[in-house]
């Protein structure tokens, strides 16, 4: 199995509250998940700024965080409409969230080329993403 694939159904099925849970319930537990991600990422960009002292990774960092914030807070507002069972709106609170990551991956690619220290949580967070806008496309139905 793919890692992402991997990922995934751990994802979905260490967060399951019932064997029986359906594509919202799914969507709840991706969303849920994603800000929580974000978050935790966030703060693990703070971290390493703190004791960065290389000033092209700093820069990539921050780069980072920034689209960490916007990812963290467009799931934050995820959350609030799907708890307000506006599903429909989900879809295009979310939607920038994946030009906002490539923004991060493509920062350590401007020279000086400085290495990566957010690879697997970057991984993580597309999987996450595609989750979404998987689970997104029931809501446009």
């Amino acid at each position: 199995m793919a890692p992402e694939t991997e990922f995934c159904r751990e994802t979905l099925t260490d967060n399951l509250p019932s064997p029986s849970t359906d594509i919202y319930g799914l969507a709840k537990i991706t969303i849920q998940q994603t800000f929580y991600s974000a978050g935790k990422t966030g703060e693990s960009i703070s971290n390493l700024l703190a004791s960065e002292t290389d000033q092209a990774v700093k820069n990539a960092l921050i780069a980072c965080q920034n689209a960490y914030s916007i990812i963290q807070q467009s799931f934050l507002q995820a959350t609030v409409e799907f708890e307000e069972h506006n599903y429909k709106v989900i879809p295009d609170v979310v939607d920038g969230t994946g030009r906002a990551l490539d923004s991060c991956l493509t920062s350590f690619d401007v020279p000086p080329h400085p290495k990566n220290p957010l690879v697997q949580q970057n991984k993580e967070m597309r999987t996450l993403l595609a989750m979404a806008n998987v689970c997104g496309q029931v809501f446009y139905k």
